[in-house]
């Protein structure tokens, strides 16, 4: 191999394999290392190695709602945790989500969106998958404005290691989710008012969510002002993007 997580998938291999030792998370076993070979004992492999071959060039990690299902609270420490732990398991293409209402922020205050007025529209941290989705909004909210400027310098942190490792993080995309105020403010555009999504009991302090139609012109000029902020934050190494929303909404 030649990226670092290959060479790393590699060793990990050979560690799993040949020391018989297993790498995973604290409440699945964590370290167990106590089969490793004092050191000058350690197995030889064959003079001619082993070639070992991924059976897809792309392994894709984590999806939409994992960062309110397990992630929410991590800090800087633990997310090296899991980087490392990636990279040692092959994957080069993980969900990067952290940091994007930071973004949509900046983003939204080109079209005279208030702070105040996000405040409705972002979730609390550990709802915020549902409400990126369009599932809800406000619930468990307002988010702290230190809390948004912590969680994009860490995103930051993130990014780095990922792409010291070689491996190409999947950055989120415009889905049309919409604050509320933007129908007010462009009354003309295809939005759409959406239905009570099941877990809101159709209270609107949460429910029915916004949805700009990717027909209209206003969501290519959203979209890519939210891509152009991106760009702005991290730099251009990143071209995988994941667009995504939640079929229960409609």
């Amino acid at each position: 191999g030649t990226s670092g997580v290959e060479l790393s998938a590699g060793f990990h291999w050979y560690l799993k394999h040949w020391c018989l030792i297993h790498i995973s998370w604290e409440k699945t076993g964590g370290l167990q290392l106590s089969s490793v070979p004092k050191v000058g004992s350690l197995p030889h492999v064959p003079s001619a190695g082993i070639l070992v071959q991924r059976p897809v060039p792309l392994s894709y990690y984590q999806n939409a709602v994992t960062s309110s299902y397990s992630h929410a609270w991590w800090s800087w420490e633990r997310w090296e945790k899991e980087i490392d732990w990636m990279v040692l398991q092959g994957v080069n293409l993980p969900l990067a989500f952290n940091g994007q209402e930071a973004i949509w922020q900046k983003v939204f205050e080109r079209y005279n969106i208030s702070r105040r007025d996000l405040d409705d529209f972002f979730g609390g941290p550990a709802f915020l998958s549902w409400s990126r989705m369009g599932n809800l909004h406000g619930w468990g909210g307002p988010l702290p404005q230190s809390w948004l400027d912590d969680q994009l310098v860490l995103q930051k942190k993130i990014l780095a290691r990922m792409y010291s490792f070689g491996m190409t993080p999947v950055l989120p995309a415009f889905s049309g989710n919409v604050p509320s105020v933007l129908k007010s403010k462009f009354p003309s555009a295809k939005i759409t008012h959406l239905g009570n999504w099941f877990t809101v009991h159709s209270d609107p302090r949460w429910c029915c969510t916004y949805l700009l139609d990717a027909t209209d012109p206003l969501f290519i000029e959203i979209g890519k002002a939210f891509m152009e902020q991106q760009l702005k934050e991290y730099g251009r190494r990143s071209h995988i993007y994941n667009w995504y929303i939640s079929l229960s909404i409609f």
